[in-house]
């Protein structure tokens, strides 16, 4: 779900990769140069991993949101120009618009500088506020997520750090150890909505439509992930039920629980997730071939072997469904 996150959340901003794409980059980053495109979105899910971690030792602060921020943009390339300063608060005016317009002509203008230290420092102590809270707390994410957007405290890459942080907020207020549900998928099928409702909260104060539409998103991306992992959950029983089946030994059936966190693979993959042997990993690759749960990428070298149908599941487009029941 994390890849699907970050796909969708750089799609956003106008860069580009496949949640395949991003996979086999994790199988063999040797196979092939990735494009800017693709190291720009495997960025984002290095973040979002060293956020998760990070979760152990440090609130929601702004400590995290410069360590975010520098893991996301490492290697990018500034959009128009300048000095990007990776991990680093904007020390400059910035502004939202049409990659032709100025800061008379933007759309929407951020605070100036030298009022981004004093609104972050505030943003921080909502965010960490252990009062009772007045607002429900998924209210008082979709209010954090605009307010940072508004605050737009780094020179580039801040929708970006903006949605990375909701998942993280999520986890902290329920006490899970990884995230659970994404937004970024959501915001890329009503992109237009998404940045309108935004605006129109800061020009005319239209705080409910903001929040009927985060909310909204809420249900739609909880429901279609209980789908997905009910998905996935079955295609798995069915891949451990065709092994049984044929006898395979333990190590192959502990490999399928490996395979959503590596559904394209190498031989020197399986050896490394399960710590066997390299003739013993060929072999599982062999056996799973031969059962039908994988199938060897055509021309890949070396050897790539992909389980197609739990890349279509997490390739699966949005489904519309009543609720999460």
């Amino acid at each position: 779900m994390r890849r699907r996150e970050a796909v969708s959340s750089s799609a956003i901003e106008g860069t580009y990769a496949s949640i395949d794409e991003l996979f086999r980059l994790k199988a063999d980053e040797r196979s092939a140069a990735p494009s800017p495109d693709t190291r720009e979105v495997r960025n984002y899910v290095v973040a979002l991993d060293h956020g998760v971690k990070r979760l152990d030792e440090l609130p929601i602060c702004l400590r995290l949101m410069r360590e975010l921020h520098e893991r996301l943009m490492r290697g990018v390339t500034p959009a128009h120009g300048g000095r990007l300063a990776p991990g680093e608060f904007r020390q400059s005016q910035n502004w939202i618009g049409d990659p032709s317009s100025t800061v008379a002509t933007a759309r929407f203008v951020p605070p100036p500088p030298n009022e981004v230290m004093p609104a972050l420092d505030e943003l921080e102590r909502y965010i960490n506020d252990l009062a009772p809270p007045s607002l429900p707390r998924l209210v008082r994410v979709a209010l954090v997520h605009y307010q940072f957007e508004t605050i737009h405290p780094f020179a580039d890459g801040n929708g970006r750090v903006g949605r990375l942080l909701i998942p993280l907020m999520l986890a902290r207020i329920d006490a899970h150890r990884h995230p659970l549900l994404f937004m970024a998928p959501y915001f890329e099928r009503h992109r237009d909505e998404y940045i309108d409702r935004m605006y129109n909260a800061s020009l005319a104060g239209a705080w409910r439509p903001w929040l009927d539409f985060f909310l909204r998103g809420v249900i739609e991306e909880a429901s279609d992930a209980i789908g997905r992992i009910r998905t996935l959950n079955e295609v798995l029983s069915e891949f451990r039920s065709r092994l049984k089946n044929v006898g395979a030994k333990a190590n192959t059936l502990l490999m399928v629980d490996r395979l959503l966190e590596m559904p394209y693979f190498t031989i020197p993959a399986i050896q490394a997730a399960i710590r066997v042997s390299y003739p013993t990993a060929k072999w599982i690759a062999q056996m799973l071939v031969l059962v039908g749960i994988a199938k060897e990428v055509e021309g890949s070298r070396p050897r790539l072997f992909v389980a197609s149908d739990i890349m279509s599941v997490l390739n699966r487009p949005f489904e519309p469904r009543s609720g999460p029941g």
